[in-house]
């Protein structure tokens, strides 16, 4: 005995008689994908949060921040967009390499093969090979974004992996003193940096802003400033790719 079978058509889904298969296949989801970071006193923040913060659109947040901003209340430190297909991975940066010396050879007095001088006279004006470089570090300074977002069968949720950096020179610190046997000082030093990083996964809406995460700033001395905060916002966008009527 043969059962007879029918076939429904779900809801939102083609029928089979719908069906084209000299269609062109859909264009692939673009999600645009901007990173905010937003300075502003710590005291402000702590009010802020103070309310309902249940929910994870920050769109009514970031849209107060704005008008901080204009008072000169609040400075946006960076922004960072990029554009890619749903599932794939992109970066982008914008770098000032900075090249500082990580090992030295100390200072010395020359040998006689240094100068084609007598030792007596070499002494005697006081030549001195300075403390001297012979390997170097480098390290990119500026801003960094990675991101792989991938939307959902709904076409607005979005699963985003999220890493952006912000790395600045601080300034300098001086920990070792080289002196000659001719009595001259030289001295090492190394650069100080402040970094601020973020790693994180997390759901978002298109065209909604999410506050990803709170850093603490570093003050003109390079160091940390808990008076003030940066606040992490990120919004996504998924782009319609398709052709515009002249």
């Amino acid at each position: 005995m043969f059962a007879l079978l029918s076939l429904v058509p779900v809801a939102g889904m083609a029928s089979v008689a719908d069906f084209d298969p000299f269609a062109p296949p859909e264009p692939p989801k673009m999600v645009r994908v901007q990173v905010e970071f937003v300075e502003v006193a710590h005291a402000d923040y702590t009010e802020w949060m103070m309310g309902n913060r249940s929910a994870s659109d920050a769109t009514a947040l970031r849209m107060k921040l704005a008008g901080l901003v204009e008072q000169n209340q609040a400075k946006v430190v960076e922004t960072m967009m990029v554009v890619v297909q749903s599932g794939k991975k992109a970066s982008s940066g914008s770098n000032c390499e900075f090249i500082w010396p990580l090992v030295y050879e100390p200072p010395r007095l020359p040998t006689p093969g240094h100068f084609p001088l007598p030792p007596d006279d070499i002494r005697r004006i006081r030549l001195g090979i300075p403390l001297t470089p012979t390997a170097f570090e480098t390290r990119n300074l500026g801003s960094n974004l990675e991101i792989v977002p991938t939307v959902a069968k709904d076409g607005r949720t979005i699963s985003l992996e999220l890493a952006p950096e912000l790395g600045f020179l601080a300034g300098h610190v001086a920990y070792r003193d080289f002196i000659t046997p001719d009595q001259h000082r030289f001295q090492q030093r190394h650069p100080i940096f402040i970094t601020q990083r973020v790693n994180v996964e997390l759901t978002c809406r298109s065209g909604s802003y999410a506050l990803v995460t709170v850093l603490t700033p570093s003050d003109e001395d390079g160091q940390l400033d808990p008076s003030r905060k940066t606040m992490v916002f990120v919004r996504c966008d998924v782009v319609e790719v398709k052709e515009v009527s002249p």
